[in-house]
This record gives structure tokens, C-alpha cells and sequence, in this order.
């Protein structure tokens, strides 16, 4: 079956002007939502979702598209890219539970190396598979770039840098 879902990620979207970070929860959770314009229409239910730490400065960043998935109140993931994750390693799944790939630091869940063409539907486990980003973006600004070239988000890179603040141990 054909990905329902690639229009929306393929697209060049546009995102609404001051999308802002939230303020930090008490564990310095820091995110936002923001609906999506394609072609002057904004999609119901299609979003752009960040999210960071207060404390982690320069890393730990997440941003991913997603769709709300009707009478329920989850969210489906079509693609993730995380810069400078808490967790160095991420471990492809490989056939029958295996590893097949780790991969180390930043990197890319795409929409088309989770999506399962014969059964028609995303993988399982929230976009287990992903792909390394080469080179590495050196600061937000460069992250916020490549996040505007690979979903294709036209006024990402007016999201001003996080209010991000070093924690004392």
C-alpha cells in the first residue's frame, strides 16, 4: 500500500510565525507544537513537535512531524531527528530482535526507513530505525538548517535558541 503520509513529509510546509519554546517544567523540559501550512492550507492534525532540556545546552534537541491519529489521543510519528542525544547510541533492530546497526550521536528516523510498504504501515516502537547525520551540526543554528532542509519547513529558523541555562551540580 502506498505511504499515505508522504505528501506531508515530502512537501515544503510552512510554520507559523512566534512559535516559541515552552517555559521548562520542573525536570527543565522545554517544547512546543506547532501546526503546519501546506500550499496555504493548514492540515488538521499535522504538527511539528521540538523538544529539549533546560540544563543540556547544545543538546539533546528533538524535533519531529507527526499526525494525530483519529479517536485517539497518541500522536503517530512520520519522521525524528535528534541532535546530540542524551543517549549516545541508538541500535537499529535488526531481523528477529538482532542489532543490525548502532549508530552514535546525531541522527535521522526517516519516514521512508520506517514505513512498511507490504503491510502498509509505520514499523512499530516509535520510528526504530535511523540513519546518521554526517557532519554533525556544530550549533542550533546549523541544527536548525538542517531540520529546515530535511522536513522541508520553510520559517523554522525563526525559533530563537532555547533559554538554556548550565545547572549546578
Amino acid at each position: 500500500m502506498p505511504n499515505p503520509y508522504l505528501t506531508l513529509v515530502e512537501s515544503w510546509k510552512d510554520l507559523p510565525a512566534g512559535v516559541k519554546w515552552s517555559e521548562p517544567d520542573i525536570c527543565g523540559k522545554m517544547d512546543f507544537v506547532a501546526p503546519l501550512t501546506l500550499a496555504g492550507v493548514t492540515v488538521g492534525s499535522f504538527s511539528l513537535r521540538g523538544s529539549c532540556n533546560k540544563h543540556r545546552i547544545d543538546r539533546d534537541v528533538l524535533f519531529q512531524l507527526e499526525v494525530g491519529i483519529p479517536g485517539q489521543r497518541s500522536r503517530l510519528p512520520l519522521t525524528r531527528i535528534e541532535w546530540r542525544p542524551n543517549s549516545d547510541t541508538h541500535k537499529n533492530p535488526g531481523a528477529n530482535g538482532t542489532t543490525a546497526k548502532l549508530i552514535f550521536g546525531s541522527h535521522h528516523h526517516t519516514n521512508a526507513a520506517n514505513w512498511l510498504e507490504d503491510q502498509g504501515r509505520m514499523r512499530e516502537g516509535n520510528l526504530p530505525w535511523a540513519e546518521v547525520i554526517e557532519p554533525d551540526p556544530k550549533s542550533y543554528i546549523e541544527f536548525l538548517d538542517l531540520v529546515r532542509i530535511r522536513f522541508r519547513i520553510n520559517g523554522i529558523t525563526d525559533i530563537l535558541v532555547p533559554n538554556w541555562e548550565p545547572k549546578l551540580v
